[in-house]
C-alpha cells in the first residue's frame, strides 16, 4: 500500500480514504441486501438501503463516517483558496464566495449525514427534504468553486474548460 500514498499530502490521503468509505458503504450493503433478498439486484432504490439489518448498519455507519471524514477536507480546500486568492489579489467579493462555499459544504455534510440517519420507510418527508438540500447544495457548491478557482492565478483554468464542455 505504501507505493499508492507515496507522492500524496495527508489531505489527498484523507480525501482517499473519505471516498473508499464512502464507496465500501454503497456497495458492501448492496451485496449484503440482494444475497439475502433484501433489495431487487437491478437498480434498487439507494433510500431503501437501510430498511434491514445488517446492510442497514453498514450504510448508514459507513456514510455517517464519510460525511464526518469530509468535514476537514472542506475546510481545508476553504483555506488552501483563501490563501490563494490573497496571493492573487482578487476582489474581496470571492472571499466571501470562498466562505459561503465552505458553509454550504458543511450545512450539505449535515444534510447528507441526516439523510443516511433517517431512514426513508419511517421519515419520509424528513428524508426527502434532507436529500433534497443535500443534492441542491452539491450542484451549487460546484458552480461556485468554478467561479472561485477561476478566479485564482496560476489556476488550470484549462481542466475547468474541458469540464465544462
Amino acid at each position: 500500500m505504501k507505493w499508492i500514498y507515496r507522492d500524496q499530502s495527508q489531505g489527498q490521503k484523507v480525501l482517499n480514504f473519505m471516498l473508499l468509505t464512502a464507496f465500501l458503504a454503497l456497495v458492501v450493503p448492496y451485496l449484503i441486501g440482494v444475497t439475502n433478498g433484501h433489495h431487487t439486484p437491478w437498480l434498487p432504490m439507494i433510500s431503501e438501503l437501510d430498511k434491514a439489518t445488517p446492510e442497514g448498519t453498514l450504510w448508514s455507519a459507513g456514510l455517517s463516517l464519510a460525511g464526518v471524514i469530509s468535514i476537514p477536507i472542506w475546510i481545508k480546500l476553504y483555506n488552501k483558496w483563501d490563501g490563494q486568492l490573497r496571493s492573487s489579489n482578487a476582489e474581496p467579493k470571492w472571499f466571501w464566495f470562498n466562505l459561503l462555499f465552505v458553509i454550504m459544504a458543511q450545512v450539505a455534510t449535515v444534510s447528507f449525514i441526516w439523510t443516511v440517519n433517517l431512514p426513508y420507510h419511517e421519515y419520509p418527508i424528513p428524508h426527502g427534504v434532507t436529500a433534497a438540500l443535500y443534492f441542491y447544495l452539491t450542484l451549487l457548491l460546484g458552480t461556485i468553486a468554478i467561479l472561485v478557482v477561476r478566479k485564482i492565478d496560476n489556476y488550470p483554468k484549462d481542466i475547468i474548460k474541458m469540464r465544462l464542455a
